[in-house]
């Protein structure tokens, strides 16, 4: 849910506001305000040199230079998907990208 919610505000800022709050599953008219607040934001702010790297090898280790488990994840176990994207700008990492990683279960029978 946060990796979409980060890939719609980010790459899709021109979508409008009532569709983002249905999509997030938000009352538009409780939450309007807040999301074109937050969506006003965006075009301001990204340019051609802003990267938001929303890309991960599914059952990879993490690479602890460019990426973070996510909250109770483990370093250790492989990534899963990607919960929020990698921030760079002009080839300079701002934000790490946040990865849930888990190991594989296995069925009980």
């Amino acid at each position: 849910m946060v990796s979409t919610m980060c890939r719609e505000l980010i790459t899709r800022p021109e979508t409008s506001i009532t569709y983002k709050c249905f999509a997030f599953g938000l009352d538009p008219e409780a939450w309007a305000g807040a999301m074109r607040a937050i969506n006003d934001r965006i075009p301001t702010t990204v340019d051609a040199a802003d990267i938001w790297d929303f890309s991960a090898r599914p059952g990879a280790l993490i690479c602890s230079t460019y990426q973070q488990p996510w909250e109770h994840c483990s370093a250790n176990d492989p990534i899963r998907f990607v919960v929020a994207p990698a921030y760079s700008h002009r080839e300079r990492l701002f934000a790490h990208q946040l990865v849930f990683t888990a190991r594989k279960r296995r069925l009980p029978w």
